[in-house]
């Protein structure tokens, strides 16, 4: 199941998300389980309505392929489609839309996971979060902002706060970029991971790669798997 939702607006939060929400098809046979829980953050391109244009890159694409394979029709034959499968089984996924200006609001990101989190079946050691571009950066500044809510998290081509990134050392990072980036220059993540000086941090470069390293990420069932052993007890 794949639907459109608009984020309850509660409290001071300025403005709210529309957003798609995934939820795995085995959802309802187990009242008892709970679901890990993936959060993707867009990049510039797919700001401003319509939603659809979510749908462009990384999870919600995959999920969307996912479920287009289902229904007997031709999926894109860009896509893994067994990436496409590990992630709709396996995971519970919110992909928002910014439309209001430019950038993430951590805030309203706050109270989006919030909300799910008490209208889900929601395993709590295990929210990660993704971004590519202004995501990438998104996912940095939302785990800055909240260093101890996620297991794990996967920025793509982002950067962020070399001042406040130390708050991390103690998260498992998974960070890509490509090194021919002339969009966002690749030292916008390399230094960050070169100021965390952390174990859990590993990072990604791709030598023959620009701005797009993301497609070659989320087609990599690795990111997935990786992601999945990741919970905050452990």
């Amino acid at each position: 199941m794949m639907k459109v939702f608009k984020q309850r607006k509660t409290g001071l939060i300025p403005f709210v998300y529309e957003y798609f929400l995934s939820i795995p098809p085995d959802y309802n046979k187990d009242n008892s389980k709970k679901w890990p829980f993936l959060l993707f953050l867009h990049g510039a391109g797919e700001s401003h309505p319509p939603i659809d244009k979510v749908l462009n890159h990384g999870p919600p694409k995959l999920v969307h392929s996912y479920l287009t394979s289902t229904q007997d029709t031709q999926p894109l034959a860009s896509l893994n489609l067994e990436c496409s499968k590990l992630i709709a089984e396996n995971f519970i996924t919110c992909s928002p839309q910014v439309n209001e200006g430019y950038g993430w609001n951590d805030q309203v990101l706050i109270n989006l996971i919030d909300q799910i989190e008490q209208d889900y079946r929601i395993d709590k050691n295990r929210v990660y979060c993704t971004g590519i571009s202004m995501g990438g950066y998104g996912c940095w500044s939302l785990a800055m902002a909240q260093p101890n809510r996620f297991a794990a998290i996967i920025p793509i081509c982002g950067g962020g706060d070399e001042k406040q990134v130390t708050c991390l050392k103690h998260l498992p990072i998974w960070n890509f970029h490509g090194q021919l980036d002339d969009v966002v220059p690749v030292e916008e993540s390399t230094n960050l991971i070169k100021t965390l000086n952390s174990e859990l941090c590993k990072s990604t470069i791709y030598p023959n790669l620009e701005h797009d390293s993301w497609t070659e990420t989320y087609n990599n069932k690795d990111i997935y798997t990786w992601l999945l052993q990741h919970t905050k007890s452990h």
